[in-house]
């Protein structure tokens, strides 16, 4: 059963009905007849689509086909939600900035009855194919009580070992020549769950170098940070990219300091750039195989094997550095992030990071301690800290904005040096404007708390101005989410958000989520620039679109 709500459809116009979503017909263009439209007249609020299922069933992966000769920005920011058989929605997820092609992957499994897709707004809904896929079989192993029905001894005389013959059967010496195999595909998935590769605007780019195999990098949006596998010639994974176009690739890193994805493959950098383009979601096809799930063996043995042997891998566990002539040869093996960090990042109390008038340096010293910089401070607070080698990733902005990945050894060791390690050339990091002389580095802090979603309703933001109790500041109302006061003062540090069709608003947060349902903040846009930017519907991010990116890690 399929509805579609259009409640002002003028007499004139026939709206195209809304099974056009789901009669398997891929074409986009509105002359292919398989693109849904509602009226789009001035009574045409909040439309919506929805598909009722004959019986609920488990869902783990949505795909949504736009139209795409026309107007796919009417899907921006979208309202995908989810509905159990009781009627309860389980889930809801704000689409964000539309695409030809969007991939929502839900993260785990839902019992799903109903499905509905709605824009907030006088607006036109149009959609060409809604695809729902259940939950992708995990590498599995027959259960070879099911599978094995008798073992012959060759002799075409009874069986000797049947299902139901004994508990505990001994082996034979004569196996079957032609023993049943199961031929049932496995199917098993491999990009982390929680790594989301989205392409930003970057190209692309092949890394060539002695110290580590030949190797790609694609920088990505902002996701969680994943360093595995953390070496080379992994097994292949068949990566989809921009109009379904296929590429295998061998994962070196899925999402190195949570922006860039780095892997080796036989496809030039051509194909690449073109498959995996700028905005494009790469996903995975489940990789299948048609070989038995078992093979017989070769020879019978009398003791069969208890743990399997392992293949010993040759790869390099380096994390490969960035072609450089005169940086730090290669990263230690033990860079991948450990389980327990032997400090908190972030730069210390009282240390102020000013650089000197001196260039960085690069100190390569394998009898002594792993590769690393050296640039010199305007005199500071001394900090010997962290003292070690391979810690976490911290994020510090210089000059222009521009944003610096690196891993600190002291910040500031005799009160004059900040020591740190990073995989990029020393020319890099001389040659830019974030560590040039006079700049004061400071760290960047991912400030949403993590577990806030700010999911803007449908009033409009409002201005408080009450010099009597408090600055002048914004309020905008959210979607229920967890309570935070933070920070709870004002003039905090400027930080960026995005929000519709990635317009950007710079904020100094108030409260992140007062009472669980208003953000509060300070602000020198207006307040008709703040509604245009977080409309209703809209969630709202950080980012870092418009600042000089330079990324000396991955």
């Amino acid at each position: 059963r399929f509805l579609v709500h259009s409640p002002g459809t003028n007499a004139n116009f026939v709206v195209p009905t809304a099974t056009r979503a789901i009669e398997g017909n891929l074409d986009q263009s509105w002359l292919g007849g398989s693109v849904t439209h509602t009226s789009g007249d001035e009574e045409d609020l909040d439309p919506w689509w929805e598909l009722s299922l004959d019986e609920a069933q488990e869902v783990q992966h949505v795909r949504i086909f736009n139209r795409n000769d026309c107007c796919g920005s009417r899907l921006n920011n979208a309202i995908l939600e989810l509905y159990n058989d009781e009627g309860e929605r389980t889930y809801r997820h704000n689409l964000g900035s539309a695409e030809d092609i969007k991939e929502v992957r839900l993260g785990e499994s839902y019992r799903v009855r109903r499905v509905k897709i709605q824009l907030l707004g006088y607006k036109v809904l149009s959609l060409a194919e809604v695809q729902l896929f259940g939950p992708s079989q995990l590498r599995q192993e027959p259960d070879y009580a099911s599978v094995l029905v008798s073992v012959s001894d060759g002799s075409g005389s009874q069986d000797v070992i049947t299902c139901d013959s004994t508990m505990a059967p001994s082996m034979s010496l004569s196996p079957s020549s032609s023993p049943t195999t199961s031929h049932a595909p496995t199917v098993y998935t491999v990009v982390p769950k929680d790594v989301v590769l989205l392409r930003d605007d970057v190209p692309c780019i092949f890394q060539s170098n002695p110290s580590h195999p030949d190797r790609f990098k694609c920088t990505l949006q902002p996701t969680t940070v994943n360093e595995e596998p953390g070496d080379y010639g992994n097994a292949p994974v068949g990566l989809q990219g921009k109009d379904d176009c296929l590429i295998f690739v061998s994962p070196v890193t899925w999402s190195w300091a949570g922006s860039a994805f780095i892997f080796e493959s036989s496809a030039s950098l051509e194909a690449i750039n073109s498959c995996f383009a700028a905005g494009v979601l790469l996903s995975e096809t489940a990789a299948v195989t048609d070989s038995p799930t078992s093979a017989p063996f070769s020879s019978p043995t009398n003791n069969p094997s208890i743990t399997p042997s392992v293949v010993p891998s040759s790869a390099p566990t380096n994390i490969p550095s960035v072609t450089s002539s005169e940086g730090p040869s290669s990263v230690p093996s033990n860079i991948i992030a450990t389980l327990s960090p032997t400090f908190k990042p972030g730069v210390p109390d009282g240390v102020v990071l000013q650089r000197a008038d001196t260039p960085c340096i690069s100190q390569v010293n394998p009898s002594n301690h792993p590769d690393r910089f050296k640039c010199m401070i305007e005199p500071t607070t001394v900090s010997s800290e962290p003292g070690t080698y391979d810690n976490d990733p911290v994020v510090l902005v210089g000059g222009n904005d521009c944003i610096l990945h690196i891993r600190p050894v002291t910040w500031a060791w005799e009160g004059n040096a900040f020591i740190f390690q990073s995989m990029d050339s020393i020319e890099a990091i001389n040659n830019n404007n974030c560590f040039a002389a006079g700049v004061v580095m400071k760290e960047r802090r991912t400030k949403i708390p993590d577990n806030i979603h700010l999911l803007r309703d449908n009033t409009p933001c409002i201005f408080q101005s009450n010099p009597s109790n408090h600055p002048d500041r914004f309020k905008c109302m959210l979607e229920p989410t967890a309570v935070s006061s933070e920070p709870g003062t004002y003039d905090n540090d400027l930080f960026a958000l995005r929000g519709l069709n990635d317009c950007v608003v710079d904020i100094r947060p108030v409260t992140w989520a007062w009472e669980g349902n208003a953000f509060i903040f300070q602000s020198t846009e207006s307040l008709d620039v703040i509604n245009d930017c977080f409309a209703f519907g809209v969630l709202i991010s950080e980012s870092v679109n418009g600042m000089t990116e330079n990324t000396l890690f991955g």
